[in-house]
């Protein structure tokens, strides 16, 4: 038989689309305070919202006709009738958050225009008005909601710990932080600050306030307009990135969405610049005409369609990749006081480094490292380099015939361009160590017989290609990424990151694998005090005793912040960043449980990755030559741990018919 269902459990299934968890109160009453016109928005929970979420705004208020209707399900300010949803400009429409907030919880309302001289206030109960009053209070509104699922066991039960449920509302805070930086966001949990923005109107702001200076040094602005359609933002530097897109925020007309569209053109928009697996750091606003956008897609407002799609991928892919592009050419040195001193990429010209304020410091921005000299080191640094580069010429003069060795570095010498961009690519504190080894390595190497990467004294059963590899000797290194050895009739091509992340990834499981090491630690001299998002805490915290298991010790230090005071203990004493590690680990808990062994081997890949040589990375002829040593020690050193190739051969026959010597 088919029944008409009373109010009560209608409202009740009705809730359910729009109020799902605290967080999705917060979200509702944060867009009211919006719509409102307000500056301040400040937000308070308690035990996860669950007992009180209070959520207080300066904005316009309502009068008391309005604050009792706005509680009716469909009554909004908003619209008037359907053609009025092709042109919304508010963030609220659709007339339903506050009946569904009122008929899961208990909610008190107080509320003053300008001109009234005393707030309205009232309460309901399971959607029931209790009572109804004046009070003092200053301009704005004051959301109190209490209770929530009271009389919704079964929506109750699927609700999570206190601590997740705040992480998301935490979470939830930060995104609208994001689409308008002009108001001030404040977020209280159980009576303490967590988020308190500035409201000044810069994103920068909020990018620094809510994920912390790294982020905000890494961030590259966004500004180009495609089509009619205005992009603004933020995309992290390639060395600046994360292994999932927890830190990718969309915002489209103010409003916070999930686009797989957009999610789809940054992909593509990273291509060549961040390695599969790493994502950026993005927030990115676009502004579209209200016609050409339809918000009335879900009852959370979260997703929107697009009139023409393709028009948004372009802007968005295009804006993303002109300045990961842009970022890639430009190389600069900046002081202190920000003025920044462009490296000439014109052919002959050379660089003047020398700066008559002693005071002044030169920061040496590649790969995402930041290094800062005095003046007086930089000074030293350039003699040793000139006094070697004299000792060089004078090599030179009597030398004779030369190996091909000294015949490059003759060529770098004579031509100022090549010069200057070979120091651009060096770190500047190695720079006199990098010529010496130049030199070295071409005075040690003048014999047509160069020596083996492996000798024969200590050379153990190989297998034929490693055998191959241990013969080989080195020639040098291509574009600072590939090692170049010869042997026999073969050209071997050893990629250094893929080389060096097996050797750190065998090295790792071996010890996890090992009872001598298992759950051994090494305490940190210095404790690091790491900063993650909330929601990564919680799932660190969740999965702590596993991240335990690995020699990590940790603790909560604040909000956002954990302390590291030990790390896994390092028998092969291949030093790596702990930091690196730890932040490997805390990202793989936030993507997978760690409670098999086959994700412990994923985390470890991860940390193996993060932590080897990176592509560009210039290394010396001993480091080159310990890299392939300890690849011979390993089971399988042709493959890193994602399964790409780690040597690849080139016969001399290919090579000839390349030449046209062979037919």
């Amino acid at each position: 038989m088919i029944r008409i269902l009373d109010s009560h459990t209608a409202n009740g299934i009705a809730a359910g689309e729009v109020i799902e968890r605290p967080a999705s109160v917060v979200k509702e009453l944060i867009e009211n305070a919006i719509d409102a016109g307000a500056s301040r928005i400040s937000i308070d929970i308690e035990q996860g919202g669950i007992k009180l979420i209070r959520v207080a705004d300066n904005g316009s208020g309502m009068s008391t006709e309005d604050a009792k209707l706005a509680f009716e399900r469909h009554a909004t300010s908003k619209i008037r009738n359907l053609r009025d949803l092709e042109h919304i400009t508010s963030m609220g429409f659709r007339g339903e958050a506050l009946a569904s907030i009122a008929a899961v919880s208990c909610v008190k309302l107080i509320t003053r225009r300008e001109e009234d001289d005393r707030a309205f206030t009232l309460q309901l109960e399971a959607g029931k008005l209790l009572d109804e009053g004046s009070t003092h209070a200053a301009k704005g509104t004051i959301f109190e909601v209490s209770q929530l699922f009271f009389n919704t066991p079964a929506r109750y039960k699927f609700l999570k710990r206190d601590s997740t449920e705040a992480a998301y509302v935490q979470d939830l805070v930060e995104r609208y932080s994001f689409t308008r930086p002009d108001i001030s966001f404040s977020f209280k949990k159980d009576g303490r600050e967590i988020i308190l923005t500035p409201g000044d109107g810069q994103l920068i702001s909020v990018l620094y306030t809510i994920w912390g200076q790294a982020s905000a040094d890494s961030a590259l602005p966004i500004e180009s307009v495609f089509e009619n359609v205005k992009v603004t933002g933020f995309v992290s530097k390639s060395s600046h990135y994360r292994k999932n897109r927890s830190r990718q925020i969309f915002i489209v007309n103010k409003r916070v969405i999930q686009s797989v569209l957009l999610r789809s053109a940054v992909d593509r928009a990273i291509q060549g610049h961040f390695v599969k697996g790493q994502f950026p750091e993005l927030v990115l606003l676009l502004e579209v005409a209200n016609h050409e956008i339809d918000v009335n897609v879900h009852p959370q407002k979260t997703e929107v369609r697009f009139s023409d799609e393709q028009k948004i991928f372009r802007a968005a892919y295009h804006s993303i990749k002109n300045v990961l592009e842009e970022n890639t050419r430009i190389k600069s040195l900046s002081t202190e006081s920000g003025t920044s001193l462009p490296l000439s990429q014109e052919a002959g010209r050379k660089e003047d480094l020398s700066f008559p304020n002693k005071q002044m410091t030169i920061r040496y921005h590649d790969g995402g490292q930041e290094v800062a000299l005095e003046e007086e080191n930089l000074r030293r640094i350039q003699e040793e380099a000139t006094l070697q580069e004299t000792e060089e010429k004078s090599t030179l003069s009597a030398g004779g015939k030369l190996a091909s060795g000294l015949e490059l570095q003759e060529n770098i010498k004579g031509n100022a361009a090549l010069k200057s961009s070979l120091q651009e690519r060096i770190h500047p504190v190695n720079q006199a160590v990098y010529f010496s080894e130049i030199k070295n390595f071409s005075n040690s190497h003048t014999d047509t017989e160069w020596q083996p990467v492996q000798s024969q004294d200590d050379s153990t059963p190989l297998s034929e290609d490693k055998n191959q590899l241990s013969k080989a000797r080195i020639i040098g290194q291509a574009f600072n990424t590939y090692l170049i050895l010869e042997e026999a009739e073969d050209i071997l091509l050893v990629d250094q990151h893929a080389a060096h992340e097996r050797i750190l990834f065998e090295k790792l499981l071996n010890k996890h694998k090992d009872s001598a090491f298992k759950n051994r630690s090494q305490l940190l001299l210095k404790p690091l005090v790491l900063r993650f998002s909330t929601l990564e805490m919680e799932n660190a915290l969740a999965q702590r005793e596993e991240i335990e298991k690995l020699g990590f010790h940790f603790e909560k230090f604040s909000e956002n912040s954990f302390v590291v005071r030990a790390v896994p203990l390092d028998p092969s004493q291949d030093a790596f960043s702990p930091e690196t590690a730890f932040r490997s680990i805390v990202e793989e808990a936030s993507e997978h449980s760690l409670d098999s062994e086959r994700q412990i081997e994923e985390s470890l890949h991860t940390v193996a990755c993060k932590a080897a040589v990176k592509a560009h990375d210039i290394l010396s002829y001993e480091e080159m030559k310990r890299l392939v040593q300890d690849l011979l020690t390993l089971e399988d050193p042709f493959h890193c741990p994602h399964g790409r190739p780690v040597v690849i051969r080139i016969t001399r026959y290919e090579m000839e018919k390349l030449f046209s010597r062979k037919v």
